[in-house]
C-alpha cells in the first residue's frame, strides 16, 4: 500500500500505522536475519577455524608421530644393519683367521714330513751309496790283493822254477863238462901212457 493510494480516504492514518509497523517489522526481521547470517557465519568460521587447528594439531601430531616412528624404525634398522653388520665381519674375520692357521699348520706340517722324508731318504742312499761304494772298495781290494797275491805267488813258483831249471841245467852243463873234461883228460893222460909206454918200449 502506498500514501497516494490511500489519499482522500478516511483510513489515511491507519495505513501509515500499518505502513511504520510493517516497515518495523522488516528491519527488525532484516535485523534477526543478518544477525543470525553473522552469528552463523561467526558460529561457522569458529568451527571451521577449530576444525583447521584441530585438524592442524591432529595432522602435526600425526606427522610428529610418523616422523619419530620413522626415525625410531630407521634407527633400530641402522643400528640392527650394523649389529648384523659386525657380526658378519666378525665371523668373516674368525673364519679367515682359522682358515689361515689350518692352511699354515698344514703347510707347516707337510713341510716337516717333506723335509723328515727327504732328510730320510737322503740319508738312506747316502748310507747305500756308502755301503755300495765300501763294498765295492772292499771286493775291489780282495780281488786286487787277490790278483796280486796269485801273480806274485806265480812270479815266485815261476822265478823259482826258473831259478831251480837254470840251477839244475847248470849243474847238468857243469856236471857234464867236468865228467866230459875227466873223460877227456883221463883219455889224453891215458893216450899219453899208452905212447909213452908205447915209446920207451
Amino acid at each position: 500500500m502506498s500514501v497516494v493510494e490511500a489519499k482522500n480516504s478516511t483510513g489515511v492514518i491507519s495505513v501509515l500505522s500499518f505502513s511504520r509497523q510493517s516497515l518495523y517489522i522488516a528491519v527488525i526481521v532484516t535485523s534477526v536475519i543478518v544477525t543470525s547470517v553473522i552469528v552463523t557465519s561467526v558460529i561457522v568460521t569458529s568451527v571451521f577455524v577449530t576444525s583447521v587447528i584441530v585438524t592442524s594439531v591432529i595432522v602435526t601430531s600425526v606427522i610428529v608421530t610418523s616422523v619419530f616412528v620413522t626415525s625410531v624404525f630407521v634407527t633400530s634398522v641402522i643400528v640392527t644393519s650394523v649389529i648384523v653388520t659386525s657380526v658378519i665381519v666378525t665371523s668373516v674375520i674368525v673364519t679367515s683367521v682359522i682358515v689361515t692357521s689350518v692352511i699354515v699348520t698344514s703347510v707347516i706340517v707337510t713341510s716337516v714330513f717333506v723335509t723328515s722324508v727327504i732328510v730320510t731318504s737322503v740319508i738312506v742312499t747316502s748310507v747305500f751309496v756308502t755301503s755300495v761304494i765300501v763294498t765295492s772298495v772292499i771286493v775291489t781290494s780282495v780281488i786286487v790283493t787277490s790278483v796280486i797275491v796269485t801273480s806274485v805267488i806265480v812270479t815266485s813258483v815261476f822265478v823259482t822254477s826258473v831259478i831251480v831249471t837254470s840251477v839244475i841245467v847248470t849243474s847238468v852243463i857243469v856236471t857234464s863238462v867236468i865228467v866230459t873234461s875227466v873223460i877227456v883228460t883221463s883219455v889224453i893222460v891215458t893216450s899219453v901212457f899208452r905212447f909213452c909206454f908205447v915209446f920207451y918200449q
